[in-house]
């Protein structure tokens, strides 16, 4: 975990600071703006992880984690009201499924996403009484469970037995995701 975090070190301070929450929550259009656009990000990244994989090596709370896809683009469908939400699809085409490193180097970014997603939804919920649960479901995370489920997370990183090859191609499944999110949000943002 400690390679990971120092690898996507830089990537995720740039990340940060491209973020307007001040932005986002002042209005619902520019919620819904970056809703889509985390959405196309989460779906470039999501063909970085091997579910099938992940769950034959005991990834710890696998159906939580996947259940926030549907929640993230409920909450859309619940903003969008008078459209189906249009993200952009991801471009890219793999050619075997992804590895163990890569899936675990690209799921730590999507996993971290939850915290930065919790703040947002409490500053969203002050500023916007008339939003609904079905539109916060996605940032609410994992609710009081969220830091037990990421410790659960980081014990699981850290149990696996990754070559010094392999912890650096989870690094660089990292950065890329960082990389989409960075894309996909810089859109929103102009």
């Amino acid at each position: 975990m400690e390679q990971l975090r120092k690898s996507t070190s830089s990537a995720h301070h740039a990340l940060d600071a491209q973020i307007s929450i001040e932005t986002i929550v002042a209005s619902r259009e520019n919620y819904l703006n970056y809703l889509t656009n985390f959405c196309g990000a989460f779906l470039e990244a999501n063909l970085l992880v091997n579910w099938s994989l992940l769950e034959n090596r005991s990834l710890p709370d696998i159906e939580q984690r996947q259940e926030r896809y549907v929640n993230l683009m409920s909450d859309i469908l619940e903003l969008n009201q008078s459209s189906e939400p249009n993200p952009k699809l991801p471009t890219q085409n793999l050619s075997s499924p992804p590895s163990l490193a890569t899936s675990a180097g690209a799921l730590y970014v999507l996993e971290g996403s939850v915290h930065g997603g919790q703040h947002l939804h409490k500053k969203l919920k002050a500023g916007f009484l008339d939003l609904q649960a079905g539109e916060l479901s996605f940032l609410n995370g994992f609710e009081d469970e969220t830091m037990a489920i990421w410790l659960r997370f980081c014990d699981w990183v850290n149990a696996l037995d990754l070559s010094l090859e392999e912890q650096e191609e989870a690094c660089q499944a990292a950065r890329t995701t960082f990389a989409f999110f960075h894309q996909h949000i810089l859109a929103s943002t102009s």
